[in-house]
């Protein structure tokens, strides 16, 4: 599918009189207004692409909004995401479509649900049928750049099939310091361009932190309150770098003309339902609600809390609408500026999906699959499995922790976010198929050690 680029994003025509083959006063005539025509629109075409933001995706790997103090958190854990925040929008109610991190980037950067990109594991890798952000924008005149913490193998997944100009390739997971020095480095090169910079932090992964051993339930209260300690720690050391990367944008004076975008690919369980410093396999708030910060100065207004409820895959189709590109039929999202301008007040249902195998996506056992749909602080969490199914509904403005399942009490609600739920999963949606990738040993040795393969 070929998208085509607003004014903004072209270059611009440019015409001499000295072109034009004039043999009379008529020809001439009609050259020297060709002339001040283009002319006048050239200046308007570098007038509007001047205009055209840069764009920077700020990505913090397990972050949960409520440890962060625009979320209302008591500890000082990120003063300078905070100040962001005082300067741009906070969405309070942001929900990722997938708990762990590689299904949740695709969705992000393809505007679409797991169950339309199909990239639930590892050694699956999207369609190149399926449009990302970053192939629209570098159609659009943008230099594209995925930086990030984590493995090569995320990298060259999101990097090479996303459609991104440089990726870095890191062979185990690294800090965000040693982030930043990528980060930096691009934006002192590209600066005068406008460019897309992907950076995704991993210091609050669980890898980093975590304390005792690994399994699920097993620890103490001191345990816990000493990883929730480095945890916090992580997010701070993360928020410095963030600053590092706001003061680089500020001396470049470009900081007036970037979008900055700030979320999480997902949150982290701390032992709310016996699941200590971990994700992925489950569907609870803790785990699928981000944080989302939007920042462009001049053009967005400060302190702007929204309680709407929306997803990730309206990044793309904002960024999309921002830059008046019409978003390709593949995108499943919606762009979020009628819910900034205060325009829309309508109540979107969100969605999330978790697929559970043992082993590789060709030969290994499927072992169940997980949607849930988040509606009017109410959640109805769906588990597929290979004989049975099971509904799980929360009122989540009465129980925020999701404890008590009121399946049976709350039959009204029930059958209401079921059919919400039965509707969405026979969306129309494109016919696309992974592409299956195969590791080598040592890869997959690596991704064990991280927890992704058993």
């Amino acid at each position: 599918m070929k998208l085509s680029c607003p004014a903004v994003g072209r270059a611009p025509i440019r015409m001499k009189i000295g072109d034009f083959q004039v043999e009379n006063r008529i020809q001439i005539t009609t050259a020297i207004l060709i002339f001040l025509i283009t002319g006048g629109l050239v200046s308007q075409l570098k007038a509007q692409d001047d205009l055209s933001p840069k764009i920077l995706l700020i990505t913090m790997d397990s972050l949960r909004p409520d440890h962060l103090g625009c979320y209302g958190y008591k500890k000082n854990t990120s003063p300078n995401i905070d100040k962001l925040a005082k300067e741009g929008v906070v969405f309070t109610q942001a929900i990722a479509q997938a708990s762990w991190t590689l299904p949740s980037m695709v969705s992000i950067i393809t505007s679409s649900y797991p169950s339309t990109h199909k990239v639930y594991n590892w050694d699956m890798g999207f369609s190149p049928k399926l449009l990302t952000l970053a192939r629209i924008l570098k159609g659009c005149g943008y230099y594209n750049f995925f930086c990030s913490g984590h493995n090569k193998t995320l990298s060259a997944i999101l990097g090479s099939q996303g459609g991104f100009d440089k990726w870095s390739s890191n062979e185990d997971l690294i800090a965000s310091s040693k982030v930043n020095g990528y980060a930096l480095k691009f934006l002192k090169e590209n600066y005068q361009r406008k460019f897309f910079l992907w950076i995704h932090y991993m210091d609050t992964h669980n890898h980093f932190y975590k304390i005792g051993n690994d399994e699920e339930s097993s620890l103490s209260r001191s345990e816990k309150a000493a990883s929730i300690y480095k945890y916090d720690a992580a997010i701070t050391q993360v928020d410095r770098q963030i600053g590092v990367i706001i003061d680089e944008l500020k001396k470049l004076n470009i900081d007036k003309n970037t979008l900055i975008i700030i979320t999480a690919d997902h949150g982290e369980e701390m032992c709310e339902h016996g699941i200590c410093f971990n994700h992925g396999g489950f569907l609870w708030d803790p785990i699928i609600r981000v944080p989302l910060i939007m920042v462009w100065k001049n053009h967005f207004s400060g302190n702007n809390r929204k309680l709407n409820q929306v997803q990730h895959i309206d990044i793309a189709s904002t960024i999309c609408d921002i830059l008046k590109i019409k978003k390709p039929i593949s995108f499943e999202g919606q762009s979020l500026l009628p819910i900034i301008s205060g325009s829309e007040s309508t109540l979107r249902p969100a969605f999330s999906e978790h697929q559970e195998r043992v082993g590789d996506s060709k030969d290994g056992a499927w072992v169940y699959t997980k949607f849930s749909v988040r509606l009017d602080n109410w959640k109805l969490i769906y588990t597929l499995y290979p004989k049975e199914k099971k509904y799980d509904l929360y009122n989540l403005k009465n129980d925020p922790e999701e404890l008590n399942i009121l399946t049976e009490a709350e039959g009204v609600k029930l059958e209401s976010l079921k059919e919400e739920l039965e509707a969405w999963l026979k969306r129309k949606k494109p016919k696309i198929n992974p592409i299956a990738k195969s590791f080598d040993e040592e890869t997959k040795e690596r991704l064990k050690s991280l927890g992704y393969l058993q």
